[in-house]
């Protein structure tokens, strides 16, 4: 199993031999952006897939193969891969590119932050890293901000690509996580079981929690807490001033995807095959999926889920896209995909986004429901 690999060369200290990628899209202004398995960045029309014909069997889904895909074959189109040579790759891209009104940002196994002209995918600039990277670039107010396996972070200028402070040596070993920039303050999570806070304008480090096992997924901010995730099956509510947990929550394993927040519940899922509903404020269990008692999921949720129209999707590593209400009970027809899902999912203009390890990319039409027609006078 891919994640498992990962994870054990990860706790082992050996390197990691599986380089295949899961990037997840980002969808902008009628375009699709996302890393391809063999070590690309593709920008693809969004029409390319929502005018693609259902089948009779799921009316709801629409695929496009991105494997020997065509890019920029209807003349005066926007669309565009990089590198451009037939031959040419990057490297595994695991992490979302970032997009911006100019330009383009992603990170790299061979160990270079990339910025591409959003127009014409031309490269505007390049940053060396110490170590390979597998996390999604941040940005915020003008820095990107994107850590490396050997442990260091980096704050890059998003116009020039020079370093807006030296580099920071956070953790002994790899960061996966994706930074999240909230107010200033950096945090983000490393495979030595720490969560960091680091000063954004200068790099200075704030404060540190030590957790029980690695954090290798995005830290989540609301008001005044950070929720974050560890391999030790803990999830963690830690007060953004003080680095002090508030609340801990155990759960059925390990923590590998990134949470989100909705009318005051935190949804998380777990590499057991749990979607997790939590109080935000006490991280209480509300409810789970499947439910207790319920016929246990044998795949790992390694995807973080997304809320559409008051509905929750969440994939598993199987292949297989629940559609769940609000209070995790199934509320549509499963979309079963058949290929690994590892990248999380993404919403646009009221539709899904899924990229598989097959690289295909599918859209998810959310069913349309009824309408409640109000009793009017006969």
């Amino acid at each position: 199993m891919l994640v498992l690999a990962m994870v054990l060369s990860a706790c082992t200290g050996g390197r990691i031999a599986v380089e295949k990628g899961w990037s997840a899209p980002n969808v902008v202004d009628g375009f699709i952006y996302v890393g391809s398995r063999d070590g690309r960045l593709l920008k693809i029309e969004t029409s390319r897939v929502l005018n693609i014909n259902t089948t009779l069997q799921d009316s709801r889904t629409r695929t496009l193969v991105l494997k020997g895909l065509t890019i920029g074959q209807f003349g005066d189109t926007e669309e565009w891969r990089f590198p451009p040579g037939k031959d040419e790759s990057i490297g595994a891209i695991y992490g979302t590119p970032v997009v911006t009104d100019d330009l383009v940002y992603i990170g790299s196994l061979r160990r270079l932050v990339y910025a591409l002209e959003k127009v014409d995918g031309f490269r505007a600039w390049e940053f060396q890293t110490e170590g390979r990277v597998f996390g999604s670039p941040t940005l915020y107010e003008g820095t990107i901000f994107i850590a490396d396996e050997d442990g260091f972070i980096y704050g890059i200028d998003a116009e020039t690509g020079l370093a807006v402070w030296p580099r920071v040596k956070l953790a002994g070993k790899r960061i996966w996580s994706q930074a999240t920039v909230v107010d200033g303050v950096v945090y983000i999570g490393a495979m030595d079981k720490r969560l960091y806070a680091l000063d954004a304008d200068t790099g200075e480090l704030r404060w540190t929690f030590k957790a029980e096992g690695a954090i290798a997924s995005k830290p989540l901010v609301v008001g005044d807490l950070i929720y974050v995730g560890d391999f030790d099956r803990k999830f963690y509510a830690i007060d953004r001033e003080t680095g002090l947990a508030r609340s801990v929550f155990e759960g059925d394993s390990w923590f590998w995807n990134d949470a989100i927040f909705h009318n005051g519940i935190i949804y998380v899922g777990s590499l057991g095959g749990t979607l997790y509903a939590l109080e935000a404020e006490t991280l209480r269990e509300l409810r789970r999926f499947p439910a207790q008692g319920a016929a246990a999921s044998t795949s790992p949720i390694r995807s973080g889920p997304v809320i559409v129209d008051d509905r929750v999707y969440v994939a598993t590593r199987g292949g297989v896209v629940h559609v769940l209400d609000l209070d995790l009970r199934p509320a549509d027809q499963d979309h079963t995909l058949g290929k690994r899902i590892l990248a999380s999912l993404v919403e646009a203009d009221g539709k899904v986004y899924v990229h598989d390890s097959d690289q295909r990319l599918h859209v998810l039409e959310p069913r349309s429901r009824p309408t409640r027609q109000s009793r009017g006078a006969s």
